[in-house]
C-alpha cells in the first residue's frame, strides 16, 4: 500500500485523473519473493495510455517502499503521464 500511495502521490494525481496502481507480492509456492508494483495514466477519454510496472524485492522498509512508487513515477513522467492526466474527452 505504501508503494501504490507513492506512485499515486509523486504523479500528484488528483481524485478524477484516470490513474492506478497496483502492488502485489509475487510467490514461488508458500515463499514470497518479490513484489510488483504497477501504475497505469490514461486520458479520460481510454485513448492513450502510460503503463509501466517494476518488479523487485519485498521491500524491508517504509522508506524503501515509498523510494519504489517514486521511481516508478518518475519513469511514467518521462514517458508522457503528466500531459495525458491534463487533457481532456472532447
Amino acid at each position: 500500500m505504501t508503494a501504490e500511495r507513492s506512485l499515486l502521490a509523486a504523479l500528484e494525481a488528483g481524485c478524477s485523473a484516470p490513474v492506478g496502481a497496483l502492488a502485489d507480492l509475487l510467490a514461488d509456492g508458500q515463499i514470497v519473493k518479490e513484489m510488483r508494483l504497477r501504475g497505469v495514466v490514461g486520458t479520460t477519454d481510454g485513448t492513450r495510455m502510460v503503463q509501466l510496472s517494476t518488479t523487485g524485492p519485498v521491500p524491508e522498509t517504509h522508506d524503501r517502499a515509498t523510494a519504489l512508487g517514486r521511481e516508478l513515477a518518475a519513469e511514467m513522467l518521462a514517458q508522457g503521464a503528466a500531459g495525458l492526466m491534463g487533457e481532456r474527452a472532447h
